[in-house]
């Protein structure tokens, strides 16, 4: 095919019906027409093409416009372009909209000149984590494109850093960091909290994205955000992060619950006699009682699980000697008045108690006395 588009001479049409007759002689003269159009594609051992920088004539020749500084927007793909020129970058002042994908840009020198950029597309390339730090100056940047690139953990504290101190990227309502190197979550969380007016990220292709719980983090991270990874965020996805901040702030009461000083029984024997404790309605209204007794009601079940049994029987086995050694003494001392004041006790309470159907002798109280 393309030997008969050849426009070379007017006996062209004469050499290609040549070639057709006898391949021997195509061989011996295909020399005598440009190698373009005998092979589509380079050859193997030829060199690659060389890097380009973004000149004035090619920005004027793709914008299409007469001059620079009426340069709105600018897409240049597929070029391998390496560089912007540092005096086309300081006349292009009005440049809004910069499509550079699929170059060969390593670095981003001079692009802090063009300080009225809304939309940057450098997604392919290969660029580096130490390349954000050229996007400084870009205050009015809303939609950032940095896809398949060499960028890692260090891209975000960049951004998180330039965040706080410069101000920077405060109007940015799209992210894109797809198939980069980023593989902390928490840190990821931390730059998102930042970027309070964020709508549309993407973060898949990361090793942060295949981490559990990753997606309602993010969420739970940026409250602005409406899009994450081309899914739009739904009610329910903020139903499941309210739920997982509930878990959380159970958590946190639980061990609140579990740092309740225990009750120092010594501490209140010890009081001096001056420091009473008041009633109301008959319940002790002691400050640290009653910090014990709520916290035995907050904690019910921990407190059945750490209760000490062996404790139990030890206090049991001491009162019940102590008991024993007051009847020793006792009996020792005088066993039979002891039993005689408890069985005349026993017989007072029985006389008041006690009463019968019939009725009394009336020498009973004679009797008795």
């Amino acid at each position: 095919n393309r030997l008969y588009n050849l426009r070379t001479s007017p006996s062209s049409t004469q050499k290609k019906l040549h070639f057709l007759q006898d391949r021997t002689q195509f061989s011996q003269s295909w020399r005598q027409y440009p190698i373009s159009y005998c092979f589509p594609f380079p050859p193997r051992n030829m060199p690659p093409a060389p890097l380009t920088s973004l000149s004035k004539a090619l920005a004027l020749e793709s914008s299409m416009e007469d001059e620079v500084s009426s340069i709105e927007e600018l897409i240049l793909r597929s070029m391998d372009l390496s560089s912007i020129d540092a005096s086309l970058s300081v006349v292009m002042c009005n440049l809004t909209t910069l499509s550079l994908s699929h170059n060969m840009f390593t670095s981003l020198v001079n692009f802090r000149n063009l300080r009225n950029l809304k939309d940057l597309n450098l997604n392919f390339n290969k660029l580096t984590s130490e390349c954000i730090e050229e996007l400084a100056e870009l205050k009015f940047l809303k939609r950032l494109f940095l896809s398949n690139n060499m960028l890692d953990d260090e891209s975000l504290t960049a951004i998180a850093r330039l965040s706080n101190s410069q101000g920077s990227f405060a109007d940015l309502s799209t992210l894109c960091l797809f198939s980069n190197k980023l593989s902390s979550l928490p840190l990821l969380q931390r730059t998102l909290s930042l970027l309070v007016n964020l709508k549309d990220c993407s973060f898949e292709g990361n090793e942060t994205s295949s981490k559990e719980g990753y997606r309602q983090a993010v969420i739970r991270s940026c409250k602005s955000l409406e899009v994450l990874d081309g899914v739009d965020i739904e009610e329910l996805d903020h139903e499941l992060c309210a739920d997982g901040d509930d878990d959380d702030n159970d958590g946190e009461e639980s061990s609140k619950k579990s740092a309740v000083p225990k009750l120092n029984l010594k501490s209140i024997n010890n009081r001096s006699p001056t420091e009473h404790t008041t009633t109301f309605c008959g319940f002790n209204s002691d400050p640290i009682l009653l910090t014990y007794r709520a916290s035995e009601m907050l904690d019910v079940e921990k407190e059945e699980d750490d209760y000490n049994y062996g404790d139990e029987e030890e206090g049991e086995g001491e009162r019940i000697k102590a008991l024993a050694d007051d009847l020793q003494k006792a009996k020792s001392k005088g066993s039979r008045k002891f039993v005689g004041r408890l069985r005349g006790s026993s017989v007072s309470k029985g006389a008041t108690s006690t009463f019968s159907t019939t009725p009394s002798h009336p020498n009973a109280n004679a009797n008795a006395n």
